[in-house]
């Protein structure tokens, strides 16, 4: 196998999306039921306990599955570095993604929007050097497949984050939007984690294929 660090980063990474799919979802979860529960019943004696017990767990998993995520992306990146500086590169931005990740469970108001602004960021910049890792190990392979799919998908990455930046902007200037728009983020955030294990997907078929090959008698 021509590039064995990579295909090994890639596997990991790949496991890795699922994860964060799975606590994107929870995440999604958590701001769904806060904005469906009234204000009065957040706060009544009878349901009120009940919602914040509810908040807790969903918020508490997210961040459990999160954690795992960035776990085996940092093992995964980790091997990857070896052989492309692109996976170097995506890995410090992990390393930022899970310190704000873990911030932001336990920290609101303005302190808490920049916290999240700079995840934000950090999450784009880890979605495009994996991207260009994987795009550039297929450059070397020769797969234009793998790098036409990879040109699109940046795009398409750069297009869901600015639409995410559009989203956490505009509450500021018309607060009425803020609890609507209160469960955009994660959905965009999915949608996110959707476009980019489709392409780690096929980066980790272009690469286990090169090791079949490798692995049959001449």
């Amino acid at each position: 196998m021509k590039f064995p660090n990579s295909y090994l980063c890639v596997k990991k990474l790949f496991t890795a999306e699922i994860f964060n799919i799975i606590s994107t979802v929870f995440l999604l979860a958590a701001s769904l039921f806060t904005f469906c529960v009234s204000e009065e019943d957040k706060t009544s004696a009878e349901f009120g306990d009940t919602f914040i017990i509810t908040w807790i767990i969903l918020t508490v998993l997210y961040a459990f599955f999160s954690v795992i995520a960035f776990i085996l992306q940092l093992i995964g990146l980790n091997r990857g570095r070896k052989e492309d500086k692109m996976f170097r590169d995506a890995m410090a931005f992990v390393i930022v993604c899970m310190m704000t990740t873990l911030i932001l469970v336990f920290v609101r108001g303005v302190f808490g929007d920049i916290v999240s602004t700079i995840d934000m960021f950090a999450t784009l910049f880890v979605h495009v050097y994996i991207i260009m890792g994987i795009y550039s190990v297929a450059y070397q392979l020769g797969y234009k497949s793998v790098q036409s799919r990879g040109k699109v998908t940046f795009f398409i990455m750069i297009g869901i984050f600015a639409f995410a930046i559009i989203v956490s902007i505009l509450p500021a200037f018309i607060p009425d939007l803020e609890e609507p728009l209160s469960f955009a983020a994660p959905i965009l955030e999915l949608l996110g984690h959707l476009v980019l294990i489709t392409y780690i997907a096929m980066g980790k078929k272009l690469l286990g294929s090169q090791g079949q090959m490798h692995s049959q008698p001449a």
